[in-house]
């Protein structure tokens, strides 16, 4: 079933952190003509990875069931998170943690780079 949210882990999977990070975000969905997405969580909000809080808020916010969502990140931490939150893992080889500690994880896929993401979706 494809997605009908995907959740980043920004912090190095698609940037690194500083403190503008949600607005940066925001605004490359609208130089891609994207839709901005509405709706952030932040992990100083939250208890920390692995738990499942913040990824179960976002999509209680957002009206999706967690089965309906994919959580995107590059550290055994994210994929323990959408495991505990019971939310479907695409592991990015690009961050902190290696393809072989990741595979250790659920996922449904393993990408290289973020461009390959996409391609990654269809088959979902």
């Amino acid at each position: 079933m494809k997605p009908k949210l995907i959740i980043f882990d920004w912090d190095g999977t698609l940037a690194d952190t500083t403190n503008p990070i949600i607005h940066t975000f925001q605004q490359s969905f609208a130089d891609c003509g994207l839709p901005v997405p509405e709706a952030d969580q932040c992990a100083s909000e939250y208890p920390s990875k692995p738990a499942p809080d913040m990824v179960l808020a976002l999509c209680d916010r957002l009206g999706v069931e967690p089965e309906e969502a994919v959580v995107v990140g590059d550290t055994t931490h994210d994929l323990e998170m959408a495991a505990n939150a019971k939310i479907r893992a695409i592991a990015v080889t690009t961050g902190a943690h290696t393809a072989k500690q990741l595979s250790a994880l659920p996922h449904v896929a393993m990408l290289n780079s973020l461009a390959e993401l996409p391609n990654a979706l269809e088959t979902l």
